[in-house]
């Protein structure tokens, strides 16, 4: 069997995500409390991102937009609309717009990780990695020690040819971290790609320890085995994948190509 003719391996990326490092917490997203702190204060910008929160946590996305566009309209330095704007419009696909508002939160409040980091995530979707690789280097310049930052920075690397930089990032991420699976994960893949099957499977072993159930991780361990020539084991992986997100339709069409290998074995 050829390798092209399973899909192609997945390093994670981390998505967007509404936070920004260090934002005060005083926040509760309560609509009924915001609505009302509104009334009292109509000309107020802050109480407009509470509220904004409060729908965002609600799922009322259109609502909660029109809560940040307000607060931007009565006070346009306000970073954190900005921000928090952006990530809903990017999360509608609008990367232009969600870039304009990033940029602004940025400028804004030049100390915050989050507005660097998205870009990054935004400027990597676009398949701009020169400017993906600024951003992500403006966050680990305020945090070095950022663990989703210095993944990032490395899938960019892996994008870009640069396996010994992104490996090293990796391992960083490792130090930063060993609870979490991307690192250990992304390492396997990178020694998969190497044919390095060993250091692949010890990868994969060591996130799995962390996150059983991660089913981009048991697809992987899979398309390790199907490498191998394992594929009673890949079929495991693949059956664990899909238990996990049922959705997973690579891991379906894997699986199938898995099972007819097996056939003549059946």
């Amino acid at each position: 069997m050829k390798k092209g003719s399973i899909i192609i391996l997945s390093i994670m990326v981390l998505a967007y995500a509404l936070i920004t490092y260090g934002r005060n917490t005083v926040w509760h997203g309560d609509i009924e409390l915001w609505s009302d702190v509104i009334t009292k204060s109509p000309l107020k910008s802050r109480p407009y991102v509470g509220l904004a929160k409060g729908f965002y946590n609600a799922g009322n996305l259109g609502e909660a937009e029109r809560a940040y566009r307000k607060a931007i309209k009565l006070y346009p330095g306000n970073h954190e609309a900005h921000f928090s704007l952006a990530v809903i419009i990017a999360e509608r696909g609008d990367l232009k717009g969600a870039e304009f508002h990033y940029l602004r939160a940025a400028s804004l409040a030049p100390g915050e990780l989050g507005p660097h980091y998205n870009l990054g995530n935004l400027y990597f979707a676009k398949g701009d990695l020169n400017r993906s690789i600024e951003s992500f280097t403006s966050a680990l310049a305020i945090d070095p020690l950022d663990y989703d930052s210095n993944i990032n920075m490395a899938n960019v690397r892996v994008s870009l040819g640069e396996i010994s930089s992104a490996r090293s990032l990796y391992k960083k991420a490792v130090r930063i971290d060993p609870s979490r699976p991307e690192a250990y994960m992304n390492i396997g893949i990178l020694e998969m790609k190497a044919a390095s099957y060993g250091a692949a499977r010890k990868a994969f072993d060591k996130a799995l320890s962390v996150d059983a159930g991660n089913a981009v991780l048991l697809y992987n361990m899979a398309l390790l085995n199907i490498y191998e020539k394992r594929y009673k084991e890949a079929e495991i992986f693949l059956r664990m994948a899909i238990e996990s997100d049922a959705n997973f339709n690579d891991a379906k069409d894997a699986l199938s190509e898995v099972l007819r290998l097996r056939e003549p074995a059946r």
